[in-house]
Parts: C-alpha cells; sequence; structure tokens
C-alpha cells in the first residue's frame, strides 16, 4: 500500500501538549534525527543550557548565533569561555626544541634515519598503536583512523595556519566583543554563571 500525503502528516495531527512532551522525553540526539524526517518536525527546537565559545572564529559566529537567535537565547544558563590557545612552535625552516626539524622527510615509509624528533615520537604512537590492535580488518575504527593519518608535514602546516588566524583573531578581540555584547546586551536573559 503507498503512503499517502495524509498519512505522511500523522504527527501534525497530533495536539500540541501531546508532541511537546514527547519531545521533552527524548535526548537532543534523536530530536536531530525526529527533525530530519519531516519539514514540520524541523521546527522541533533542540534544548540545551549552555553555549561554548573561545578563541576561534567559527565558535564565536556559532556563540552570536545563538545570542541572535530569539528562541535559543531564552535557554542558555551558562555560557563556557574556553581560553586554551595555540602556541606558536617556533620559526620554520629551523630545527626547534619543539621537535620539528628542517630535514623531516614526507616519506610514510617507517625508516627512521633523518626524521625529526617529532616524526620519529608520532610513529612510533602510531606502531604501539597497531600493535595494540586487537582485529586488523577494515571496518575497525582505529585501522581507519590509522590508516587515514593526515603525515606529519601537513599536520604542522595546517597548525601554523591556526596559530597565524587565532593571532589575527586576537588582535580583532572579537572573541571579547563577543562576551561584552552578550553580557551587557542581555542576549542571554537566564544566564547565571
Amino acid at each position: 500500500m503507498a503512503v499517502t500525503d495524509n498519512n505522511a502528516s500523522l504527527f501534525q495531527k497530533l495536539p500540541n501538549e501531546l508532541a511537546n512532551r514527547v519531545f521533552a522525553l527524548l535526548p537532543n540526539r534523536d530530536i536531530k534525527n525526529l527533525r530530519l524526517t519531516c519539514r514540520h518536525l524541523g521546527h522541533v527546537p533542540l534544548r540545551f543550557d549552555r553555549v561554548f565559545t573561545s578563541a576561534n572564529p567559527l565558535n564565536i559566529k556559532v556563540f552570536l548565533a545563538a545570542a541572535n537567535h530569539d528562541n535559543s537565547r531564552q535557554q542558555v544558563q551558562e555560557f563556557i569561555w574556553d581560553d586554551a590557545t595555540f602556541t606558536s612552535l617556533g620559526s620554520r625552516g629551523i630545527d626547534s626544541d619543539f621537535d620539528y626539524g628542517s630535514d623531516e622527510h614526507e616519506s610514510d615509509d617507517y625508516d627512521y634515519p633523518g626524521l625529526s624528533r617529532f616524526e620519529h615520537r608520532c610513529r612510533e604512537a602510531i606502531e604501539d598503536v597497531g600493535w595494540r590492535l586487537v582485529d586488523e580488518e577494515d571496518g575497525n575504527k582505529q585501522q581507519t583512523q590509522i590508516n587515514n593519518l593526515v603525515p606529519s608535514r601537513k599536520s604542522l602546516q595546517y597548525y601554523n595556519q591556526l596559530v597565524e588566524k587565532q593571532g589575527h583573531f586576537f588582535e580583532s578581540g572579537a572573541d571579547e566583543k563577543a562576551i561584552r555584547y552578550a553580557s551587557q546586551h542581555s542576549r542571554f536573559p537566564y544566564h547565571t554563571k
């Protein structure tokens, strides 16, 4: 029997009070899945009582989106600012105490001569994980992660980009401005922490 439009909107026929009671019993991960099932349920709000921000442009963007969303901002009782930052690993091209050397190779073989101390330690850690793997089948999550590791040179380049972006971000003071905006303009009226 084919599904008709009348049956597809069955959830819409429930009284709001009953639907809200059902949603109140569900964890957010189930609400997220429900929201994907149809347009009507796509408007069911997620429940959260805290927002997180840090010295990261994307985190600030999400923080401000929550602060400016009429429904979301009413739920927030706490905002958390993570002050952890990236530290510069020294100048590029010069060997440093941070285990990155100008002589580091891009090769993925496990020959250790000529590798920086950092890459040497990374490869040893990967080998240790490999030895501890009980099941090395293709479906194994750990094995998949090991197979998809980014070479240390590329991860260092990405890390340096993050450090640079963070520096520009601190110069602009966007993180401080966002928190002041949320605090001074009462964007989170039930904020307690």
